[in-house]
């Protein structure tokens, strides 16, 4: 997980359209006790971004989960509906 997804993530809990709304300090428990534990936290640079931006243009994707899954080697799995 990047560094800014974390701010993200965090981001997105403290402004959830739902009553009652996540307190800051619930936020950061729920990140610190139940996402950080399960994910490995790296530190993308300059490079980092542009490649991937480039690669979600070239590829006309709208977001970075294909692009990172695929440059880390992982494969991507699709639930069928």
């Amino acid at each position: 997980m990047g560094l800014h997804s974390i701010a993200e993530v965090y981001a997105a809990l403290t402004r959830l359209p739902v009553q009652p709304r996540i307190h800051p300090v619930e936020a950061a428990r729920i990140v610190t006790d139940n996402i950080l534990p399960h994910f490995e936290i790296v530190s993308l640079g300059k490079k980092d971004y542009l490649e991937t931006l480039n690669m979600m243009a070239s590829g006309g994707r709208r977001n970075c989960v294909e692009v990172c899954v695929e440059k880390d080697g992982w494969e991507l799995r699709r639930e069928q509906s």
